[in-house]
């Protein structure tokens, strides 16, 4: 009697060469789509966070603007921060935060927290912006300022 054993092991062997190229494949793809997101995310929340703190800790634009007039936001006036910029700033991110983000030249969510809470119209206020909460991806950035005659530190949050 003739038997066909070669030919339906060579179908065998075809089928999980096949298999096991596509699982390779599979790997790749996905280990190489998935490291690379991270790192650009993170490289692009740390450009953010580089433009949002030159622009806060800038004078701005208009010099002495104000919510009407106002083309980039800037906290500070001759090296230091202006509380009432600082102020107009804090009530420009309540009415309108996505305004501001657009102002800022920034696509992320952000948040300015203060070392010790700053009085303002309604009370005591830890920072302006939008807190992160639920960030998946996060940055953070330190700098020092002089507001009142003090050396006060300012935290930029950025994230997605």
């Amino acid at each position: 009697m003739f038997q066909k054993k070669a030919q339906a092991w060579g179908i065998d062997l075809i089928v999980a060469t096949m298999i096991f190229f596509g699982g390779i494949v599979f790997f790749y793809l996905f280990l190489l789509n998935d490291s690379g997101s991270d790192e650009s995310s993170n490289l692009d929340l740390k450009k953010e966070a580089e433009i949002f703190s030159g622009s806060v800790f800038s004078e701005g634009s208009p010099e002495n603007w104000t919510a009407i007039n106002v083309v980039r936001i800037g906290i500070l006036t001759d090296g230091e921060v202006d509380f009432s910029k600082l102020e107009q700033f804090h009530d420009l991110s309540v009415s309108d935060y996505q305004l501001t983000k657009s102002l800022l030249r920034i696509k992320n969510e952000y948040y300015l927290n203060f070392s010790q809470p700053i009085n303002f119209g309604e009370g005591a206020v830890a920072g302006i912006g939008s807190p992160p909460i639920d960030a998946r991806n996060l940055f953070k950035l330190a700098r020092l300022n002089v507001i009142n005659g003090e050396i006060k530190n300012f935290n930029v949050y950025i994230w997605n």
